[in-house]
């Protein structure tokens, strides 16, 4: 995970500054499996990071992007990499489709507070959100119509390295 904040897991740093994303790309020494997540930026210091979140510069964001894609393509690991660049969140856009349904994760129910009457579970998508896939294995200017969500990505992931799903919907991603 390349990010900005710092967290530990099993005994060991697992969060790294983008510079080191940049200079182990540049060594061919990227591990298996990376996050890179920009700065965010927020209301407290004017958006001034480097994602494409309001009230920042989106220029900063894609900035960002074109830096990661840039380290990627021309690491000596490209030959046999997957980039994935795909957003958290929908950013506030209209959409002028409705979500479609989903795969239920698991059999778990919304936990809905006091006279709360929203009906649902968790088998509905949200939002669409951009997913592009930059990768030697990628169809080159395909546009595919095909509804994925971020759960694909962890599928891609189980898939990779054979391990069992988490859940029914990455199952079935």
């Amino acid at each position: 995970v390349y990010g900005t904040a710092g967290a530990t897991r099993w005994g060991r740093t697992i969060i790294r500054g983008f510079e080191q994303f940049q200079q182990d790309a540049a060594a061919g020494t990227m591990p298996q499996v990376s996050f890179v997540d920009p700065n965010l930026g927020s209301e407290t210091n004017k958006g001034a990071g480097t994602d494409e979140h309001p009230p920042g510069d989106i220029q900063s964001g894609e900035l960002f992007v074109s830096q990661v894609v840039q380290a990627v393509t021309t690491s000596p690991q490209w030959a046999h990499t997957a980039l994935f660049i795909t957003h958290d969140e929908h950013g506030g856009f209209y959409d002028h489709v409705a979500p479609p349904k989903a795969c239920a994760p698991d059999s778990t129910q919304p936990i809905l507070g006091a006279g709360d009457t929203t009906q649902g579970g968790f088998d509905l998508y949200g939002v669409r959100v951009l997913l592009v896939a930059v990768s030697p294995y990628a169809k080159k200017a395909y546009v595919g119509h095909t509804t994925y969500d971020h759960t694909s990505i962890a599928r891609f992931i189980e898939a990779k390295f054979k391990i069992p799903a988490l859940t029914a919907r990455d199952a079935n991603a």
